[in-house]
Parts: structure tokens; C-alpha cells; sequence
């Protein structure tokens, strides 16, 4: 099973110092130079704290595995501003890695109230519910997810699973298929371990 997780390179503040230090720590993000970037967010948080730095700074901390960085920093950018969904997926995020199953499921349970078109939080919603043993209810959201974005191999890769649990192997090769097809190599795994290649026939 997997989970997407989510960066934003977030629009820039009108203030010229903080459009640097974004771009800076945005910079520094996608090169994985994570306490770098944590250091520029600091900048623009130790003036005003802010949504959009609070959540990339969420974001690195998550990648650093300081989760309880994380959470403060995910649960104060949805005090600022409640209504956007990103913090509450990055929340969502670091509870599944904690093992936090129903939390998780409750974090992506509030994004798709604010946002019912959201297909990565129908996904990751499905995974929690997944690890509860919620057959049912994750195979839902794994059918909402596809249907929002039918290129979504992570959900397809992931539907495969429930239905291999449920006993349905024909459809969890189908699906595990279609993953690999959409470019999702971990599927290629699942194939070789639980199935024939003459299954999906």
C-alpha cells in the first residue's frame, strides 16, 4: 500500500524579503536540502508567522522524520488559515507514518469536506481506512479517487490490495496492471508475488 504525499511551492508574499526567502527555500526543498530550507522558512515565521512557510516548514521537517515538528508546525498554518487543504494532508500524512490510522482518516476526511473533488485525499483516506481493516469504505474511496483522476496509479495499485484482501484476485491483478501500465513499477512486485501473468486473461 502507498500513500501520496504533497509539497506546494506556494504564490510568493508581495513583500520583497519574503519572496526571496521563498524562492530560496523552495530552491532549497527540491534539493533536498531540507535543514537549509528549514532555515529560510524561520526567517519569514521569526517576523509573522505564516501559512504558506509554516506548511513548507511542516514539509521539510516531515522529511527530516521530525514528526512532532511537523504536527506543530501543520496544526498552526490550519489555525491561520482553516479553509486550504494542504496542511491538513501533510497532517494526514505524518499520522499515517505514525500509525495514527483514524486521525489520518479524519484529516483527509476534512479536506474532502472543504474540497470534494480532491483525489489525494480520497487515496490516502482509502489507505487509512485500509490499515483499519475498513475493506469496504477503502474501496470506495480508491473507486472516488480513480474516478476524480483516472491516472491515479497510486489508487489503482492500492485498490488491487483491497481486493486481494477481499479474495478477489482477478481484479487485484487487473488493477495492480493498470498501475504498472501508468508508470508505477511497485505494482510490478505485487504481480509477481501474488499472481500468474495468464490471470488478468
Amino acid at each position: 500500500m502507498k500513500i501520496m504525499s504533497i509539497f506546494k511551492a506556494f504564490s510568493f508574499s508581495t513583500r520583497p524579503s519574503n519572496q526571496t526567502l521563498f524562492r530560496s527555500g523552495y530552491q532549497k526543498m527540491t534539493q533536498r536540502d531540507y535543514n537549509g530550507a528549514i532555515a529560510e522558512f524561520d526567517r519569514i515565521i521569526e517576523h509573522r508567522p505564516d501559512y504558506e512557510a509554516l506548511n513548507n516548514r511542516a514539509s521539510a521537517n516531515f522529511k527530516l522524520n521530525n514528526y512532532p515538528a511537523a504536527i506543530r508546525d501543520y496544526s498552526h498554518a490550519i489555525a491561520i488559515n482553516p479553509n486550504i487543504p494542504e496542511a491538513y494532508i501533510g497532517l494526514g500524512v505524518v499520522n499515517t507514518q505514525l500509525e495514527n490510522y483514524p486521525e489520518a482518516e479524519q484529516n483527509y476526511t476534512h479536506v474532502i469536506r472543504l474540497h470534494p473533488s480532491n483525489f489525494i485525499a480520497y487515496t490516502n483516506r482509502g489507505f487509512a481506512r485500509f490499515k483499519q481493516e475498513n475493506f469496504e469504505e477503502a474501496l470506495h474511496d480508491f473507486n472516488r479517487a480513480i474516478d476524480l483522476n483516472p491516472q491515479n496509479s497510486v489508487a489503482y495499485y492500492n485498490r488491487g490490495s483491497v481486493y486481494f484482501k477481499m479474495g478477489k484476485p482477478r481484479k487485484a491483478f487487473q488493477d495492480w496492471q493498470t498501475s504498472l501500465k501508468l508508470g508505477f513499477h511497485k505494482a510490478e512486485e505485487m504481480l509477481d508475488r501474488h499472481c500468474t501473468r495468464d490471470q488478468g486473461k
